[in-house]
């Protein structure tokens, strides 16, 4: 597949992935879940901001990834139960082209093989 068409596809699957989970009620407190997408640089962000608790503001990353130049997508941070990888394979991202980025790189291979 041509890479500029799979990078298409690619984007495509994790935006439907982060828009699906932001519409996820919170578990508790009054805070927002919103979706980021920096195309230039093939950012994709979950992140929830608000108050968690009437004294607690909360401002976090909750799912990080990057697609990468060579088409891979780097899953760079997950503070969520989702199982960010199998979902982005159910929507057609072929499971090798997913990098575990926040495990060091001798994990990562172990892992894609």
């Amino acid at each position: 597949m041509d890479a500029t068409l799979k990078t298409k596809k690619y984007e495509k699957a994790i935006e439907k992935l982060l828009n699906e989970h932001a519409l996820m009620p919170a578990k508790a407190g009054d805070y927002s879940r919103i979706v980021i997408v920096d195309k230039e640089r093939q950012h994709y962000m979950l992140i929830a901001t608000g108050w968690a608790t009437p004294t607690r503001f909360i401002d976090a990353i909750l799912i990080h990834l990057q697609i990468q130049s060579d088409t891979t997508i780097w899953l760079m941070e997950n503070n969520t139960e989702i199982h960010v990888r199998d979902e982005l394979v159910k929507n057609g991202v072929a499971y090798n082209d997913i990098v575990l980025a926040f495990y060091p790189p001798h994990y990562q291979a172990l892992m894609s093989a």
